[in-house]
Protein backbone atom coordinates (compact mmCIF):
# COMPACT_ATOMS: atom_id res chain seq x y z
CA UNK A 1 0.00 0.00 0.00
CA UNK A 2 1.23 3.79 -0.32
CA UNK A 3 1.01 4.57 2.88
CA UNK A 4 3.96 1.36 3.71
CA UNK A 5 5.64 2.98 1.07
CA UNK A 6 5.54 6.44 2.52
CA UNK A 7 6.48 5.81 5.63
CA UNK A 8 9.62 3.22 4.58
CA UNK A 9 10.64 6.55 3.53
CA UNK A 10 10.05 9.16 6.22
CA UNK A 11 12.66 10.40 7.71
CA UNK A 12 11.38 9.67 11.52
CA UNK A 13 12.21 6.34 12.57
CA UNK A 14 8.65 5.67 14.31
CA UNK A 15 7.10 6.28 10.84
CA UNK A 16 9.82 3.76 9.08
CA UNK A 17 8.76 1.20 11.93
CA UNK A 18 5.17 1.69 11.62
CA UNK A 19 5.53 0.79 8.25
CA UNK A 20 7.39 -2.27 8.95
CA UNK A 21 4.98 -3.53 11.35
CA UNK A 22 2.15 -3.52 8.56
CA UNK A 23 4.61 -5.40 6.34
CA UNK A 24 5.17 -7.63 9.17
CA UNK A 25 1.45 -8.36 9.27
CA UNK A 26 0.58 -8.70 5.36
CA UNK A 27 3.52 -10.90 5.31
CA UNK A 28 2.20 -13.31 8.15
CA UNK A 29 -1.52 -13.47 6.78
CA UNK A 30 -0.13 -14.15 3.36
CA UNK A 31 2.23 -17.04 4.12
CA UNK A 32 -0.39 -18.91 6.92
CA UNK A 33 -3.68 -18.37 4.96
CA UNK A 34 -2.86 -21.59 2.96
CA UNK A 35 -4.33 -20.22 -0.11
CA UNK A 36 -0.80 -20.20 -2.16
CA UNK A 37 0.92 -17.93 -3.45
CA UNK A 38 2.65 -16.40 -0.67
CA UNK A 39 5.94 -17.69 -1.47
CA UNK A 40 6.03 -15.59 -4.59
CA UNK A 41 4.51 -12.45 -2.82
CA UNK A 42 7.52 -12.95 -0.13
CA UNK A 43 9.88 -13.04 -3.23
CA UNK A 44 8.79 -9.92 -4.76
CA UNK A 45 8.55 -7.65 -1.56
CA UNK A 46 11.86 -8.43 -1.04
CA UNK A 47 13.28 -6.92 -3.95
CA UNK A 48 11.00 -4.12 -4.38
CA UNK A 49 12.66 -3.98 -0.60
CA UNK A 50 16.33 -4.50 -1.91
CA UNK A 51 16.31 -2.60 -5.34
CA UNK A 52 14.12 0.02 -4.46
CA UNK A 53 15.23 0.51 -1.05
CA UNK A 54 17.91 -0.25 0.34
CA UNK A 55 20.10 0.34 -3.19
CA UNK A 56 18.66 3.73 -2.61
CA UNK A 57 20.82 7.19 -2.83
CA UNK A 58 18.42 8.51 0.08
CA UNK A 59 19.68 7.30 3.46
CA UNK A 60 16.26 7.12 4.68
CA UNK A 61 14.88 4.92 2.16
CA UNK A 62 18.03 2.49 3.17
CA UNK A 63 17.15 2.47 6.54
CA UNK A 64 13.49 1.58 5.87
CA UNK A 65 14.63 -0.91 2.99
CA UNK A 66 16.56 -2.61 6.19
CA UNK A 67 13.65 -2.69 8.52
CA UNK A 68 11.24 -3.94 6.09
CA UNK A 69 13.50 -7.26 5.02
CA UNK A 70 13.96 -7.93 9.23
CA UNK A 71 9.96 -7.18 9.55
CA UNK A 72 9.89 -9.94 6.19
CA UNK A 73 11.57 -12.57 8.75
CA UNK A 74 9.92 -11.73 11.44
CA UNK A 75 6.61 -12.51 9.55
CA UNK A 76 7.82 -15.60 8.04
CA UNK A 77 8.79 -16.53 11.78
CA UNK A 78 10.92 -19.77 12.38
CA UNK A 79 9.82 -21.94 10.17
CA UNK A 80 9.27 -19.80 7.03
CA UNK A 81 12.80 -17.62 7.10
CA UNK A 82 14.91 -20.42 6.18
CA UNK A 83 13.43 -20.54 2.53
CA UNK A 84 14.50 -16.99 1.93
CA UNK A 85 17.74 -16.43 3.86
CA UNK A 86 19.21 -16.60 -0.16
CA UNK A 87 17.05 -13.18 -0.38
CA UNK A 88 17.01 -11.40 2.60
CA UNK A 89 20.96 -11.70 3.61
CA UNK A 90 22.83 -10.20 0.75
CA UNK A 91 21.32 -6.87 1.00
CA UNK A 92 21.88 -6.37 4.43
CA UNK A 93 25.22 -7.33 4.01
CA UNK A 94 26.04 -5.05 0.96
CA UNK A 95 24.19 -2.08 3.78
CA UNK A 96 28.10 -2.72 5.86
CA UNK A 97 29.77 -0.58 3.42
CA UNK A 98 27.47 2.01 3.47
CA UNK A 99 29.34 5.47 3.52
CA UNK A 100 26.53 6.27 6.09
CA UNK A 101 27.14 5.33 9.90
CA UNK A 102 23.24 4.98 10.71
CA UNK A 103 22.60 2.68 7.69
CA UNK A 104 25.26 0.78 8.77
CA UNK A 105 23.89 0.50 12.30
CA UNK A 106 20.40 0.02 10.92
CA UNK A 107 21.94 -3.16 8.70
CA UNK A 108 23.15 -4.84 12.22
CA UNK A 109 19.94 -4.26 13.85
CA UNK A 110 18.41 -6.04 10.57
CA UNK A 111 20.56 -8.97 10.81
CA UNK A 112 19.96 -9.13 14.01
CA UNK A 113 16.50 -9.22 14.04
CA UNK A 114 16.32 -12.00 10.78
CA UNK A 115 18.99 -14.14 13.10
CA UNK A 116 16.53 -14.51 15.75
CA UNK A 117 14.25 -15.60 14.01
Amino acid sequence: PQSVVRALSDRFYEKRKAGAVEIEKTVRDKTNNGAGGGEEYVVTLINILTMDYTCSINSNQRKGGLIGLAAVALGLGPNGTPKFLQYLLPPVLKCFDDPEVRVRYYASEALYNIAKV
